[in-house]
């Protein structure tokens, strides 16, 4: 077997010590004494020697342990690094056309979380351009899979999420090229013609027709009582009668795009006593 001089071993020895040094800040440290193993040294240490071997990669043939040496015994826990810090609060300045809605998809986050992150914010969530919004460092989820209803709670009922799709027109100020800039009152929601559209909630219908004068094209209105209502429009059939009672969850008409519509979608709404409000804020 080669031997080394004094001068590589010292080498060698600086190197390993170097090495474990450099790790010391997250681990506990043994100096090897004359005469010690590291059978000896797990003992002493209350520990093993396959531990020690996964803690000291660079040991290689423990036969040559070197007095003097370094070796980590023990890993510590890890101090939190500048990235495990909590990132402080972040904002967002409101630009035109922006909703809640169209806030919480861009920034990747949860609605109900960023309308937890701004309590001084009330329903129907109206925002104004240079208006500063608070944005959660947490709670960032992904959308809801396709076929899931979602409900949430208000002070007198659970809502249904009346169609599967994606929203492609929120609910507030928007640039529109059919009717100009205006004050959007509900959401539009994209689906293939022909889905079902299903009531929000149980109630009566009050409406039901195609309304072409008015560019709302196949619409149902229903009256769910104690002054809330909710209006579909845009539908290619209707399968409801004014005057019928309507169930949470049934199937009252059916994807279109008739009325003043560039495509086939819902637009959707609920008004509380008359007042529009957010529907993404019932889903």
């Amino acid at each position: 077997m080669a031997r080394f001089s004094n001068t590589a071993r010292r080498s060698l020895l600086a190197l390993m010590t170097l090495s474990c040094c450099l790790s010391a800040a997250n681990a506990e440290t043994y100096r090897v004494r004359a005469g010690d193993t590291l059978d000896s040294i797990a003992k002493r240490q209350g520990t093993t020697v396959a531990t020690l071997r996964a803690l000291n990669p660079r040991i290689g043939d423990p036969r040559f342990l070197q007095a003097g040496q370094v070796i980590t015994v023990k890993s510590l826990p890890k101090q939190a690094s500048v990235a495990s810090i909590p990132a402080a609060p972040k904002s967002y300045t409101v630009r035109a056309g922006d909703t809640l809605t169209r806030i919480a998809s861009r920034n990747g986050l949860n609605l109900e979380a960023l309308r937890a992150a701004n309590p001084a914010l009330r329903a129907p969530y109206t925002l104004k351009v240079g208006q500063v919004v608070n944005l959660p460092t947490s709670n960032r989820v992904a959308a809801s899979g396709a076929g899931k209803v979602n409900t949430v709670s208000t002070a007198s009922t659970n809502w249904l999420w009346p169609l599967q799709g994606p929203i492609t027109s929120g609910f507030g100020y928007r640039e529109f090229t059919v009717f100009g800039n205006h004050v959007h009152e509900g959401v539009d929601i994209a689906a293939t013609p022909g889905s079902p559209i299903r009531a929000a909630r149980g109630g009566t219908v009050v409406e039901a027709r195609f309304d072409m004068r008015n560019g709302w094209g196949g619409t149902v209105v229903l009256d769910h009582g104690n002054g809330w209502t909710s209006r579909y429009s845009h539908a290619s059939a209707l399968l409801v009668q004014p005057g019928q009672a309507v169930a949470p969850g049934q199937v009252i008409a059916r994807v279109g795009s008739t009325g003043i519509s560039t495509g086939p979608h819902l637009d959707f709404r609920i008004f509380y006593q008359g007042k529009a409000l957010d529907p993404t804020t019932f889903r």
